[in-house]
Order: C-alpha cells, then structure tokens, then sequence
C-alpha cells in the first residue's frame, strides 16, 4: 500500500480492536493486506494516545490548540462558579478542617448556606466583566 494513501478510521479500529484481542500485529497486517510496519504504527499510535485518528502532517494544530487553549484558562476566571469556589476557599482557610470527614461537612455547609441570590448577583456581574475585557483587548481584567 502506498504511504501517502490514507486509511479510513473503520480500518484502523479494526486493527486496534483485533490487537486488544491479542492477535499479534503480523497476523493483523496478514489479514487486512497491510504492511506490517503500518499496522504497527497503527498500534503505536493508539499505545500512545489512546486513538485511532491519523497523525497531523503539520504542527499548525499544536499551535491553534494552544492559542485556544490560553483563551479558555483566561475565561474561566469570568465564570461565576470561579467566584463561588474561591468564596469557598476563603471560608475554608478561615477555619481549617482537621479531616477529611470535618473538611466534607465544613464545605457542605458553606455550599448550603449559599444564597440563590448570591449567585444571581455573580451572574450580574458577567455582562460588565465581558465589556471590561473586550476594553483590555482580552488582557486579564482587575473585578
């Protein structure tokens, strides 16, 4: 088989699903008339990622999932549930909890003593902290 033909995802599921069988990747590459270096590659692959996809040709993705993923760690502070868990924290620091059973009750009681309207007051607060950071031109916002 060519090296620049693509396989299809059914096939190489198909020769993941035969390996975790405990069929030995010459008997695989036999059965599906492939070279026995590509089903190995195949297995590698999935050894390594736990997928079955093709391999990027470029790093271009690496890049942009990067960029993604440096916006998203921004926004999350935005969330209101940020502002919840870190209210949280500072009650927990307050009055340490010796165990762990101690630390479950003290975080279920401040986690009931939260008011419905606390959290419509932190979810208030989302329009101006977006109008803020589209200000800053997506820096981190002071709120």
């Amino acid at each position: 088989m060519p090296r620049d033909k693509a396989l299809s995802n059914d096939l190489r599921l198909s020769i993941i699903n035969a390996y975790k069988k405990g069929i030995s990747a010459r008997r695989i590459s036999v059965s599906h008339s492939l070279p026995r270096s590509t089903v190995q590659d195949i297995i590698n692959l999935y050894k390594s990622t736990g997928g079955v996809g093709q391999k990027p040709k470029s790093a271009d993705h690496l890049q942009l999932q990067k960029q993604i993923g440096e916006l998203y760690v921004g926004f999350l502070d935005l969330s209101p549930i940020e502002t919840l868990w870190n209210n949280m924290k500072k009650q927990l620091r307050k009055n340490p909890a010796r165990t762990v059973s101690e630390l479950r009750a003290t975080l279920q009681n401040i986690w009931d003593n939260i008011s419905p309207e606390e959290c419509a007051r932190l979810v208030d607060t989302m329009p101006s902290k977006i109008k803020a950071v589209i200000a800053n031109k997506g820096d981190v916002i002071q709120y």
